[in-house]
């Protein structure tokens, strides 16, 4: 084959990677927005402030699932790279163990202690919040381990080769929660505790449909037992490590703004915040799909040593990251008024005017936040755990908790939604730097500590 039919070929691969990781990773992105524009327009920005409350339990959830999944899968690609079957296998069962017995623990703990988390949370400083809360989370509590694992088996299916099977099982939860939050809201009057029940049953539809894949011929996962199984499961937690920062630090930082914007605001701010969040998160996951769409062609290309295909493919992720970078910057900056009406069906004057400086202020976060999600996955992806995760925790904790209290402290509660702009500002300088210092060697090559961090 040609260089140059190589190249399409690999390109072609690519994209149909990038729309198959698209529908996978909006499993929390769907519920989550769906949920807060139906129950937006049905209870006002109270109803929205308690699903920013409830917000941080999907993080926290699906985080797990990153960590042993997309961790577990990198290394089942890696090892099929390079044509060692047993060590794939024995690498999706010891994952498949760790992350079950964390989902079980977890889903204990948040049966035990849910009304004391959703007020650490954030709708502690107001008890209709509160209430709204609960009863959005009352449904979806019982069935929190799909969200776990439905993001796990996501990882291994896409990187066994079956990309479109994690589409079509959160798509069409997707398209159930839809119609439902609608027909329980709206239909039955539930207002928001419908929009759980209608959450809770598409979850079970779209955890039912993944689980199809396992009785296909075209599978190749098996259960193989795995010797040093907590040597295996701990690197299959470390090579996940970055995805589950993000996720993870994206939850405890809207606990903290939720707290902080309670502390020096009020149910308006809140709002308003759970409207902007719930509009970042659904942005952040798609560029997850341009990370999840080069994760498992790029840790392949690493295992077999293709260097030439590995920057192809960073340069195929980054051009398309940053495409849509400036569609989301333009939208932000076009038509705020417009996305606080999506969310909020009679806003008032001080939600518009909130509303509108947020999302402003947002366009910059949105368009350097592609290429830091981007960067972090692909040096995941050739085994630079340390590196990766340095880009997820700076983006994350390490500079949107400080500046949280920092800019607020200075500049008042409209300081809040500079935040993250400026943290993903000055990711993106420190990102690039590192793409341009850490130089990626074939995996076969005989370099003193092979695999590890640069």
């Amino acid at each position: 084959m040609s260089a140059k039919n190589s190249c399409a070929t690999l390109r072609k691969k690519f994209f149909v990677y990038l729309a198959a990781a698209f529908g996978a990773v909006l499993t929390t992105s769907i519920y989550s927005f769906v949920d807060t524009v139906v129950v937006g327009q049905y209870e006002g920005g109270t109803g929205i402030a308690a699903i920013s409350c409830v917000n941080p339990v999907w993080n926290l959830f699906i985080g797990f699932g990153l960590l042993f999944g997309i961790g577990g899968s990198v290394m089942f690609s890696v090892s099929r790279g390079k044509g060692d079957t047993r060590a794939s296998n024995e690498y999706f069962t010891a994952s498949l163990i760790a992350v079950t017995s964390v989902a079980v623990v977890l889903y204990v703990l948040f049966l035990t202690l849910k009304k004391q988390l959703l007020a650490l949370f954030g709708a502690g400083g107001d008890e209709l919040v509160l209430e709204k809360a609960l009863d959005y989370a009352g449904y979806i509590a019982y069935v929190m381990p799909l969200f776990i694992l439905g993001s796990y088996f996501s990882a291994f299916i896409r990187n066994d080769g079956s990309p479109l099977t994690a589409t079509i099982a959160v798509v069409s939860g997707g398209a159930f929660n839809i119609f439902g939050d609608v027909f329980f809201v709206f239909g039955l009057d539930m207002g928001i505790g419908g929009a759980g029940l209608a959450t809770m049953l598409g979850q079970i539809l779209s955890f039912c449909i993944m689980l199809t894949y396992f009785f296909r011929k075209k599978c190749t996962l098996r259960l193989a037992l795995p010797h040093r199984f907590f040597r295996l499961a701990f690197s299959a937690a470390r090579g996940g490590f970055a995805p589950f920062i993000v996720d993870f630090s994206f939850g405890i930082l809207v606990i903290l703004f939720n707290n902080r914007i309670m502390e020096l605001g009020g149910s308006t701010e809140l709002g308003v915040f759970g409207a902007v969040s719930t509009t970042v998160l659904l942005i952040q996951v798609l560029f997850y799909g341009v990370g999840q769409a080069l994760q498992p062609l790029a840790s392949f290309a690493y295992g077999a040593s293709d260097m030439r295909s590995l920057k192809k493919l960073l340069k195929y992720a980054l051009l398309t990251a940053a495409g849509m970078s400036v569609l989301f910057c333009v939208l932000a900056l076009a038509m705020p008024g417009a996305l606080i009406h999506v969310y909020i069906g009679l806003p008032t004057e001080s939600e518009l005017a909130t509303g509108a400086y947020a999302f402003r202020a947002l366009s910059v976060c949105l368009l350097l936040m592609g290429a830091n999600i981007t960067l972090s996955y692909y040096f995941q992806s050739v085994l630079r755990v340390g590196v990766s995760v340095l880009i997820s925790v700076l983006r994350g904790l390490g500079l949107c908790s400080s500046l949280l209290y920092a800019l607020t402290a200075a500049f008042g509660i409209g300081a809040v939604w500079w935040v993250m702009p400026v943290a993903e500002t000055a990711t993106a300088v420190i990102a690039f730097a590192l793409l341009a210092a850490v130089k990626i060697r074939p995996k076969n090559a005989p370099e003193k500590g092979e695999g590890e961090d640069a």
